[in-house]
This record gives structure tokens, sequence and C-alpha cells, in this order.
């Protein structure tokens, strides 16, 4: 490894130390009792807050497409590697989670259902982080490494979350996950362009549906007045950021045409 390849990975490491340190002496952050009266509660077909319940669709089909795209992909031996798939593999998972523990939660809207939503959608980051990274710096490092030390940050994440339960949890460091991924990612693509499987394009994509959607999860109310009652802005997120799970897909397929067969 040369020492400017050094360099860029303590910059990615120090970056992280720095986002911690300030977590951890900012304020408690808990889910307010307000988050969870969304602007739609409509009920349909014996189904309540129906709009943001069906709206979670999307994240089963294009989860089940992007499943069966790498066992295709795997088949036909694009993978350089057997263990190149894990990480597009879990994501993909983890996204028909979302469908299924977001669905569970907008039935009946609560603190205890909000961690079935929020799991799946954590380990989603944690793996497109280390796709990008296995990618971009080096695949058994950030597999076999990388991977299981993420998640056991995830799991401590959401320990300390559930043990603050009683105040409403705190969302510190399930926000210092995703926002360390949405700077960190941009950060990899620039140091490390040579890539087999991502794309800086695509990544740009992925990172603009998503925040594309968590704008109209913020303006939840005003998007629904906006739109005279026909659809609300919680709804509408769930379907952008499926878009983001869309380009992941298509990201998977462009590295299918690339690489030799």
């Amino acid at each position: 490894m040369t020492s400017d390849k050094k360099t860029k990975i303590f910059a990615l490491i120090f970056l992280f130390v720095v986002m911690f340190i300030c977590t951890i002496f900012i304020p408690h952050i808990p889910v307010s009792k307000s988050y969870h009266e969304f602007a739609d509660s409509r009920s349909c077909m014996g189904i309540p807050n129906f709009g943001d319940v069906i709206s979670n669709f999307p994240f089963a089909l294009f989860g089940f497409l992007g499943v069966l795209t790498v066992i295709k992909m795997s088949g036909e031996k694009i993978f350089l590697k057997w263990y190149h798939s894990w990480p597009y593999l879990i994501f993909f998972c983890a996204v028909i989670l979302v469908s299924l523990g977001s669905s569970y939660y907008h039935l009946d809207p609560s603190n205890g259902r909000l961690y079935l939503d929020r799991a799946p959608i954590l380990i989603g980051f944690i793996c497109l982080f280390t796709a990008f990274f296995a990618d971009r710096i080096n695949q058994y490092i950030g597999i076999f490494l990388l991977f299981p030390f993420l998640l056991i940050l995830g799991c401590g994440a959401f320990l300390w979350d559930l043990s603050h339960l009683h105040a409403g949890g705190d969302l510190r460091f399930y926000a210092l996950m995703q926002i360390y991924a949405f700077v960190a990612l941009p950060l990899i693509c620039w140091f490390f362009p040579k890539n087999t499987y991502t794309s800086n394009r695509h990544l740009y994509l992925i990172l603009s549906w998503y925040a594309l959607a968590k704008v109209f999860e913020v303006y939840d109310q005003k998007i629904f007045e906006s739109l005279a009652g026909l659809i609300s802005g919680h709804t509408l997120k769930h379907f952008v950021a499926s878009i983001a799970v869309f380009v992941v897909i298509g990201m998977l397929r462009r590295a299918k045409r690339s690489l030799p067969v």
C-alpha cells in the first residue's frame, strides 16, 4: 500500500473519529411524540395510514429485483471473487426488511415499532458503504474487517438508543452512521477513482434521491396541504427513496456490461 493511499485512508478514519467525538458531546436527540403524527392518516380497505403503509411496496419490489440481479451475476461469474457479492446481497435483503419494518411501523406508529424500521435502514447504509470501500480500496479488508466492525457499531448505536427508550430514545449515533456515509462516500470515490462494480455517477444519484426523500419527510404536512390532500410528503418519501435502491441495481448492471464474461 502506497503512502498516498495510507494518508487518504487515515483521513477517512480521522473524519469518523472527529464526528464520533462531536456526537458524544452534543445533547441527546430523542424522538419527539409529534414525529408519529403523520399528515395522511386516512384508512383504506381496512388498512390504517394507507398511503404510508402501501408506499413501502416499491422497497420490496426493488429489493427482490436486486437479490435476483446479484444471484444472476454470481451465477454468471461476474463477481471476480465469491465474496464480492456479499455487501450487495445483504443490502437488498435489508431493503426487503425495510419494506416489512416500515409497513409494520406505519400501521400503528410508536417508538417501539420504529426500531423495526430503522434497523434495516442502518444495515443498508453499512452495506452500501462497505461495497464502495471494498470496491475502491480493498475487497478483503472491506468485507471481512470493515463490514463486521460497522455492524458492531450499528448494534451499539441501537442498544444505546434502546437503553434510552423511556426518554424517547437517542438518535445521535444512528444519525452519525448516516451522516458519515453521506460525507465519506463521495470522498472515497474522489480519493480512489479505480472501480469495478461501483460508479461515481450512480453514487451521486443514490445520495441525491435519498436527500430528496428526507426533504419530503421534513415537509410532510406542507406537501399534503399543497397537493390538496392527494398525497403526503412522507408517502412521497417512500417512493423517492425506493428509486435510490433501483439506482443501485442499475449500477450493478452497468458493471455487468463493462466486465468481460
